[in-house]
């Protein structure tokens, strides 16, 4: 095993302190919830009005799903779970759409003050989704790789972040065996 080789030594150290990004997820329709309860949220309206409010046409697509999803819950791209994120004792609401283009929208939420806040998006080829103590990890393939992404709250962000990734090459089929389908990706 080698050892590791320094790399760029000859550059000061960075003394600027790290800036914290701002919340990036708090777009989207603001949602009271009765009694701070984020089991009494409509979760279907909540992505509904999301989807509806962007500009693209996908988008809009799976709004017009999603508005379906009432009157037809067998058929709804979506699935809702609740979990504790934040470390507070309380659940939060985890969604996942099944997009018009193809992809699964991973998206959870907090009541903060009796309204809902967005602290998390992700848009992947969904292989799986886990829930480790307070930390999401989602599986995921794209483009022959398939990649591991692990999701944890961040209290001073107040939304999560990730905390690890990881990365790899999906196996290369044998030579002579038969074509297998690429995983498709699923809401559920």
């Amino acid at each position: 095993m080698s050892q590791p080789v320094h790399l760029f030594t000859d550059l000061p150290p960075t003394r600027k302190p790290a800036v914290v990004p701002p919340d990036t997820y708090a777009a989207g329709p603001e949602t009271t919830v009765a009694d701070g309860e984020v089991r009494r949220a409509d979760w279907i309206a909540v992505a509904a009005a999301e989807y509806a409010a962007a500009e693209d046409s996908d988008s809009r697509k799976t709004a017009q799903v999603l508005s379906r999803c009432h009157v037809s819950p067998r058929a709804c791209p979506a699935r809702a779970e609740y979990a504790d994120l934040t470390g507070d004792g309380k659940d939060d609401l985890l969604l996942a759409v099944h997009t018009a283009d193809g992809y699964t929208d991973v998206r959870c939420y907090t009541v903060e003050n009796r309204r809902l806040r967005r602290i998390m998006e992700s848009s992947v080829q969904l292989l799986k989704v886990q829930l480790t103590g307070h930390e999401l990890t989602i599986l995921e393939t794209e483009a022959g790789m398939l990649s591991r992404t692990v999701w944890a709250w961040l209290p001073r962000t107040r939304q999560m972040y990730r905390k690890e990734t990881e990365t790899s090459a999906l196996p290369a089929p044998e030579v002579g065996a038969p074509a297998s389908r690429a995983p498709r990706p699923v809401t559920r």
